[in-house]
């Protein structure tokens, strides 16, 4: 009577603890990311109307693997107008429709690889410079 006792609170004791395991907190890499971009309009008809223009850039950081493949929103206000991912160097070309004064937003969306230990390259944005013609 007194094994089945000790067996029970053995049991007991090891299923509170959690199995005799440390919980071990996954270690966590976390990698700034910076973003340029230049905005170069279209030849519209007039000064207000919307022209294919382009936007091109890139995105930089300590580690390769965050700047290759990286998904690129361009967007005008709330407005999204062009989105699209950058090469294996970081460099991206957007073909976006806005007015020559549209002021241009470039964002980089957050991206995690890996789990031991787990890599987080961050989300960075920054305003497109106009390049006048």
């Amino acid at each position: 009577m007194k094994k089945l006792l000790y067996l029970a609170l053995a049991a007991i004791a090891i299923t509170v603890v959690g199995f005799g395991a440390p919980a071990v907190a996954a270690k966590k890499d976390s990698v700034k990311t910076s973003v340029q971009a230049t905005y170069k309009p279209g030849k519209p008809d007039d000064e207000y109307s919307e022209a294919a223009g382009k936007v091109a850039g890139s995105v930089t950081a300590a580690k390769g693997r965050c700047t290759a493949r990286r998904k690129v929103v361009v967007v005008n206000g709330k407005e999204k107008i062009g989105s699209g991912r950058t090469d294996r160097r970081g460099a991206f070309k957007l073909r976006v429709d806005a007015s020559p004064k549209a002021k241009l937003r470039v964002k980089v969306k957050k991206r995690t690889f890996g789990n031991n230990p787990k890599t987080v390259c961050k989300s960075a944005r920054a305003k497109a410079k106009t390049q006048r013609n």
